[in-house]
């Protein structure tokens, strides 16, 4: 399996809500890096620490999913072009272009790094709830 074809099993696996199979695909290091301004922000490290993510994630965002996705490879490195759309606890939706960037070696994905287009944005949405 190529880069680019991991990193887009772990993407369908998400969508599908199949989470055992979407953490199947990182490594046991994996790590996950978000803007520290957000109220998820910070540097996550190891599959159980992405659990605590979600669990933080959640509490803003009722769900998420990713729209028009691209992907793109060079080496070990996998960019995701998508828009982000979030549905927060109110049932508002915020809608925005999100890049992020994923590192994989040896068939798994050992980092993955979030650019939103706008974090001062998504404080906004989140205030206004």
């Amino acid at each position: 399996m190529t880069n680019i074809e991991v990193v887009k099993s772990f993407y369908r696996a998400l969508d599908q809500g199949e989470s055992d199979k979407a953490f199947d695909y990182l490594s046991e290091d994996f790590s996950i890096i978000q803007a520290k301004s957000l109220p998820y922000g910070g540097v996550f490290e190891g599959k159980k620490a992405l659990g605590e993510f979600f669990q933080i994630f959640s509490q803003v965002w009722s769900s998420v999913k990713s729209e028009n996705v691209e992907f793109y490879s060079e080496g070990e490195v996998v960019i995701v072009r998508h828009d982000f759309v979030g549905t927060g606890k109110s049932g508002k939706t915020l809608n925005m272009p999100m890049t992020q960037f994923y590192l994989v070696g040896e068939g798994r994905i050992q980092q993955a790094e979030p650019f939103y287009q706008d974090t001062h944005q998504i404080l906004k949405f989140i205030e206004g709830q």
